[in-house]
């Protein structure tokens, strides 16, 4: 579930035939050039998760394998629903979940040297953000690298980065990912996120400046 599609790629150059679910349409445009470079085919679902069973009944008790990975869970308030999902998906008796997670916050923000914990980033300016008010934006940000990342006032802010790249098989070249240029918002509390308009003003510093 999830994200650019790379370990979907991987695991269809073993053979696998591959599904993977994501809300954001850019890393399925990501995903689709990955696998197209690597001469392997993905079917790509842009959908909430928890609306999958509606939106693609014809995967459901098939899927050998779920595979949760670098970053899923916190973007859930209700585990439950989406364990329901996982368990609809998965071969009755010999279905299995691979699960491995961790929260944003002990990667991004707090770094460890010499045994001591040290919160490391850049606070938004207040009077830059302005709320996001669009019917068809995502209801969470994609997977990224590079990204600044702050908390502020109980909320988790989030700027920029982007989606990673890749070498084409057996050549040099690097081909670039995705550079994103929004600004996303999690209150702590309810671990809801908001997308926030991202421009801000040449003379203001912002995140990651």
């Amino acid at each position: 579930m999830g994200s650019h599609g790379c370990k979907a790629v991987a695991l269809a150059l073993m053979g696998a035939q591959v599904s993977v679910v994501d809300v954001a349409p850019g890393n399925k445009h990501y995903a689709e050039e990955v696998a197209a470079a690597a001469g392997v085919t993905l079917r790509y679902e842009v959908c909430d998760v928890l609306q999958l069973p509606g939106s693609a009944p014809d995967l459901l008790g098939l899927q050998d394998l779920v595979l949760l990975e670098n970053g899923i869970l916190h973007y859930f308030t209700d585990l439950q629903a989406l364990y329901k999902v996982v368990r609809a998906l998965l071969v009755p008796g010999r279905g299995r979940l691979v699960l491995r997670d961790f929260h944003p916050v002990s990667t991004k923000l707090i770094t460890n040297k010499s045994g001591k914990l040290k919160l490391s980033s850049h606070l938004p300016q207040q009077a830059a953000l302005t709320s996001y008010n669009s019917g068809t934006a995502p209801r969470a940000p994609c997977g990224r690298f590079g990204h600044a990342d702050a908390v502020y006032n109980d909320t988790l802010y989030m700027y920029g980065g982007h989606d990673g790249g890749f070498s084409r098989h057996g050549q040099q070249n690097y081909i670039p990912g995705h550079e994103f240029e929004e600004l996303w918002a999690m209150e702590l509390d309810t671990k809801r996120w908001r997308l926030l308009h991202a421009s801000l003003p040449d003379d203001q510093p912002g995140p990651g400046k």
